[in-house]
């Protein structure tokens, strides 16, 4: 998977909001919510993301979209990871 995949998947869903997000490894983003519909795919790298106490491992070419105001948390693989995200406000 490519930026440019990643890009063309996003927007033919009817993303128009599309940006590139990196984060260094190991890093974790507490629960939290976000307030618009979102949805990323993996360019590189890997991320665990828990849901309702569900924990997913997406790696380069999953995707995961989530409703807007859905708790979850973010660990970041020890290798870091970048995604393209798209967003809708609601």
């Amino acid at each position: 998977m490519n930026t440019t995949q990643a890009n063309k998947i996003l927007k033919n869903k009817g993303y128009e909001n599309i940006f590139e997000v990196s984060f260094p490894g190991n890093h974790i983003n507490d629960t939290h919510t976000h307030p618009f519909d979102a949805e990323i795919i993996i360019i590189k790298g890997s991320i665990y993301i828990t849901v309702n106490k569900h924990k997913t491992l997406l790696t380069t070419g999953d995707g995961l979209a989530l409703s807007a105001n859905t708790e979850h948390s973010e660990h970041v693989g020890p290798d870091g990871v970048t995604f393209l995200a798209g967003r809708n406000e609601v």
